[in-house]
């Protein structure tokens, strides 16, 4: 476990204080935590993990399925029955974290909706076992409860019934020197011997305007951190060669490195994802079975489209979204799939024909 004290803004350290609190729940609900890439979910849920072991006496550990945590990407999860109730029964009474849960295929998601049907608060499937599952996603949450077909609309509705959502740097960037000092904290270059003199944090002011002034271009979040983090540490080896005392000057030298390489290089940019917003006509379907979509179906897809494109692509909020397109805010909020129309319709019986 990472030794490193959890630390962030208001938004951040609201989130953690919550998913400390729904992960020790005695009912074994699930819960998804969310964020951006780098936001940190994680390390936040690996360090609410911890703090729970450290202040919860054994015999309710195993109570509350809080006696190890295992986190499991999407790519690793089980794709038949045999392999699920295998990872099931090898973690009675821990915690599961299904990462990137939205990225799991079809026969993942129906494998999972079979599990997660409880049984005295119990999950699996050809034996129900006491375990605590959490999921994780990087998605927007308006994307995730809008999904267009049935089987993850079905996921979505079983799992969230505990959300805890961690804000991006863009969102919250206040604490971003303390963060890097974590950051820096969680190398651990010290542990390598023959340059532990030089893992002393870097207390240059050029380097802490520069995380002050570019904060909210971190779009990697906290993996951008770990970018210069590890830029500076390297070029403090290149430019320090056999002296190993830091140096004001030397130090000026290693920080211009790190600033051109980073911005100019190695920082994650924003992603153009304008392709992943336009409207395919190919992929509107019939709500009704029918050979072909009607009419209204295309300007249904259209109008849900539209909205992903403001929401996800513009970054505009509902309220904002309605001034810039001078309509009615009531008119946007329409603008979604309606469960109805993935609902399973239930046959009836037919009367019999009067003769």
């Amino acid at each position: 476990m990472i030794d490193t004290d959890y630390s962030g803004g208001e938004k951040r350290m609201k989130a953690f204080e919550k998913m400390k609190c729904f992960l020790a729940n005695p009912g074994m609900f699930s819960l998804v935590v969310l964020g951006s890439r780098g936001s940190g979910k994680h390390f936040s849920i690996e360090k609410a993990f911890a703090h729970l072991i450290e202040n919860i006496e054994d015999e309710p550990k195993k109570e509350l399925c809080l006696e190890e945590i295992k986190f499991v990407s999407a790519l690793d999860f089980p794709k038949d029955k045999e392999g699920l109730d295998e990872l099931f029964q090898s973690n009675i009474s821990k915690t599961l974290v299904i990462e990137d849960f939205e990225t799991l295929n079809e026969l993942q998601k129906l494998l999972l909706l079979d599990a997660l049907s409880t049984v005295n608060g119990k999950f699996g499937i050809s034996e129900k076992v006491a375990i605590r599952i959490l999921f994780t996603s990087s998605e927007k949450i308006d994307s995730l409860r809008t999904v267009t077909d049935a089987t993850s609309l079905l996921l979505w509705d079983r799992i969230s019934q505990l959300i805890v959502e961690f804000p991006s740097f863009q969102e919250e960037g206040s604490n971003i020197l303390i963060d890097f000092e974590n950051t820096w904290t969680k190398m651990a270059f010290h542990k390598i011997e023959k340059f532990k003199q030089l893992a002393s944090y870097p207390g240059l002011t050029k380097l802490e305007i520069f995380l002050e002034h570019k904060k909210a271009e971190f779009v990697g979040g906290f993996r951008d951190l770990d970018k210069i983090a590890c830029l500076y540490f390297n070029y403090r080896i290149y430019h320090y060669r056999e002296k190993r005392k830091i140096d004001n000057f030397i130090e000026e030298k290693v920080f211009e490195d790190v600033k051109a390489d980073f911005s100019g290089k190695t920082q994650m940019n924003e992603e153009d994802n304008t392709a992943a917003f336009i409207f395919d006509f190919n992929e509107v379907k019939s709500s009704n079975n029918k050979l072909y979509p009607s009419l209204d179906d295309f300007n249904v897809q259209f109008r849900i489209q539209l909205r992903k494109y403001l929401t996800e692509y513009k970054k505009w909020s509902l309220s904002k979204s309605a001034t810039n397109l001078d309509c009615s805010i009531h008119t946007l909020k329409n603008y979604k799939v309606k469960k109805e129309a993935v609902a399973v319709e239930v046959p009836t019986k037919k009367k019999p024909n009067k003769k």
